[in-house]
C-alpha cells in the first residue's frame, strides 16, 4: 500500500526569492565578504531593497503573504485549536 501526500505550496514565487536572497546575503556578508568593502556594502543594500520590497509585498501580495494573513484572531485561534 502506497500513501501519496499532496504538496500544497503557500508561500509565493517572490517570499520565497525574498527570503533566501536575504539569508545569501546575510550569510556572503559573514563569511565571505570584508566588511566596510565595496561589495560588502552593496550585498547589505541588495538585502535592505529586498525588505523593503517585501514590506510592501506584505501589503499588497498574495493572500498567504499578506501581514494581516499572520495576525492570530480569536476566530484563527478557535478554528486553529479545533
Amino acid at each position: 500500500m502506497t500513501t501519496t501526500v499532496e504538496r500544497i505550496k503557500v508561500w509565493d514565487g517572490f517570499v520565497r526569492v525574498f527570503h533566501w536572497t536575504v539569508v545569501s546575503c546575510v550569510l556572503a556578508n559573514l563569511f565571505l565578504l570584508e566588511s566596510g568593502e565595496a561589495p560588502h556594502r552593496w550585498t547589505g543594500y541588495l538585502a535592505t531593497g529586498f525588505v523593503v520590497a517585501r514590506l510592501v509585498w506584505g501589503f499588497v501580495g498574495s493572500r498567504y503573504a499578506r501581514f494581516a494573513d499572520f495576525f492570530p484572531t480569536p476566530r484563527r485561534l478557535a478554528q486553529h485549536w479545533a
